[in-house]
């Protein structure tokens, strides 16, 4: 065993079988190692200053399919709970009440498989995005990245949302774009669905002989570890120009060049709201476009500073600068556009697209011809770094209508003194949207980020109340704007109770628990998954359950649907 040996939570029987499964080099109980492993990252600062985080007692890194499943069987035999984690991006393992948990560290499960000519790849829980888009592009194919980066794995994202910069060409549902899924019950049974009911290396096909059961994997947002552990996912690859993304700089100040010939981003300002609207409908009218985003102004200024070692004190003196009437009065629209088959279809498309910016106004903006957070997305982290804590970002996800809905609702509540005094100032601007599946589908996210060192009470610069506020806004406040606007959110259990909005979603916990008892009868997957964030509400945080909310997930719950106005 590495490093200090611990059995105060795990019996050394138990230690002394993992040892027999992966060797002596993977496996620890000693406190130091395992205090790597408490849970931070995405918004978890909330989650780790309150004290939910906390160490497991022992690490297991298996490399193999059948390792984990022989884990999982330990487990159960000696009733350990564990928790599975591959490139922790947002770090499920660890918020969970407990310290007498097993961490399943999956790094060493990294290989991948590409088939180029039916256009999919292969691969084990810890391939990352940017690894496998270092393959893919070189042969002119192309995943969906998240906006959580190229450092996420991407059979985990897949699992809990899936969506990205590419979903207005790319289906955004990624249980759409996965294949063959190699699965690991709770209880250590080795399943393979779609396709691999046919034959072990037959990952082409999502469905098989049978009933589809994928779905149980993924859900609504993903069951954080609750029901086994993925190991191995096919997922669908597409087609993009072929020509190279010459890579530029060091992270965390690197870029890709753009091929000019076949990619380019074009930036336009419009005076209002409706004409970007108006934009997005006739691009999705005439095909064109790759990646659509309206963005938000202070975007442009993280993207300015991004990479200076006084990233934060660059950002705050091109921001302040800004006045809200400045920043309202322009609404900036990002577009990529991609000759996917030669150069006469990107010039084509850019021909398109300045006649419609044209029509309705729109003033082209001066955009770099470098990518920096969509094809390999290794500098995405910098736009979470202007308070040092990325924050709430609470989503929805409908149509058009339902998501100007949701922003105008944002809007209104951004510029109440308490969120001013709290939260950066967005000086009047729209929610980031995007448009997806050509613009029949849109998805926005509402953001308050605080000054991390105001949220830690071990610092000196602690403000009191501030997290009490924080945690009111995100179940509350912003929880309110997205129900009641009719928007599909789907961060349940990553950042919001998935208990308290269930009525309004249908009552889908109860499925939850009925698939859980049913897998997971000795309930060592990820026990309190996917309920920690109810769990922390009720325990930590009660106040921020208003009764405006709880009055607006009743009524939406009544029906007849999602933010219909009639009755």
């Amino acid at each position: 065993m590495k490093g200090q040996e611990v059995y105060e939570d795990i019996p050394e029987d138990a230690c002394l079988a993992l040892e027999s499964i992966v060797g002596l080099e993977y496996v620890s109980t000693d406190p130091v190692i395992c205090a790597a492993y408490v849970g931070r990252g995405f918004d978890r600062e909330i989650v780790h200053f309150s004290g939910v985080s906390r160490a497991p007692a022992a690490v297991v890194l298996p490399e193999t399919t059948d390792e984990v499943a022989r884990i999982v069987k330990t487990c159960n035999r000696y009733k350990i709970p564990f928790i599975p984690m591959s490139t922790y991006g947002m770090a499920f393992g660890g918020p969970n009440f407990r310290d007498d948990f097993l961490f399943i560290d999956l790094k060493r499960m990294n290989k991948m498989w590409l088939d180029e000519k039916n256009m999919y790849v292969v691969l084990e829980s810890a391939v990352n995005f940017a690894q496998m888009h270092g393959e893919t592009l070189k042969r002119g194919l192309i995943g969906c990245l998240p906006g959580g980066g190229g450092g996420v794995s991407v059979l985990a994202n897949s699992l809990v949302n899936g969506m990205g910069l590419f979903n207005y060409r790319i289906t955004y549902a990624s249980q759409r774009r996965w294949n063959g899924i190699e699965w690991v019950s709770p209880e250590g049974e080795i399943y393979r669905m779609g396709s691999l009911v046919e034959d072990e290396d037959s990952w082409y096909w999502q469905d098989g002989l049978g009933p589809n059961v994928s779905g149980l994997m993924h859900g609504i947002t993903g069951w954080g570890g609750a029901m086994g552990i993925v190991t191995k996912m096919s997922t669908k690859l597409y087609p993009i120009a072929s020509e190279n993304l010459e890579p530029e700089g060091i992270s965390y100040d690197s870029c890709v060049k753009l091929p000019e010939d076949r990619m380019k981003w074009i930036n336009v300002a419009f005076s209002s709201e409706e004409d970007v609207e108006k934009t997005l409908g006739e691009m999705a009218k005439a095909g064109i476009g790759f990646v659509v985003n309206r963005v938000p102004g202070l975007w442009r200024d993280i993207a300015k500073s991004r990479g200076n070692l006084a990233y934060r004190n660059m950002f705050w003196k091109s921001w302040g600068k800004r006045t809200r009437e400045e920043v309202s009065g322009r609404r900036v629209l990002r577009v990529l556009l991609v000759g996917r088959a030669s150069k006469a279809q990107l010039e084509y498309e850019e021909r398109v697209f300045m006649d419609i910016v044209g029509k309705y106004g729109g003033r082209v903006l001066e955009a770099r011809q470098v990518d920096e957070a969509s094809f390999f997305a290794v500098n995405s982290l910098d736009m979470w770094q202007p308070t040092g804590m990325f924050g709430d970002c609470d989503v929805g996800m409908e149509s058009l209508r339902c998501v100007r809905a949701m922003g105008e609702g944002w809007r209104t509540k951004e510029t109440e003194q308490e969120y001013l005094d709290d939260f950066l100032d967005p000086k009047g601007d729209t929610p980031w949207y995007m448009s997806y599946n050509m613009g029949r589908l849109y998805y926005s996210e509402l953001h308050a980020w605080p000054d991390a060192a105001q949220m830690d009470p071990g610092d000196v610069a602690y403000k009191e109340g501030l997290p009490d506020r924080f945690m009111r806004w995100r179940v509350s406040e912003a929880g309110k704007i997205v129900t009641e606007t009719g928007n599909q959110s789907f961060f349940q259990s990553i950042v919001t109770p998935t208990r308290l909005f269930s009525p309004a979603f249908q009552n889908y916990d109860l499925w939850l628990d009925r698939f859980k008892k049913e897998f997971d009868p000795n309930d060592v997957s990820a026990p309190g998954q996917p309920y920690i964030y109810d769990k922390m509400v009720e325990e930590i945080f009660p106040q921020a359950v208003t009764d405006e909310l709880k009055e607006t997930v009743t009524k939406v719950a009544a029906g007849p649907w999602n933010g219909n106005p009639e009755s």
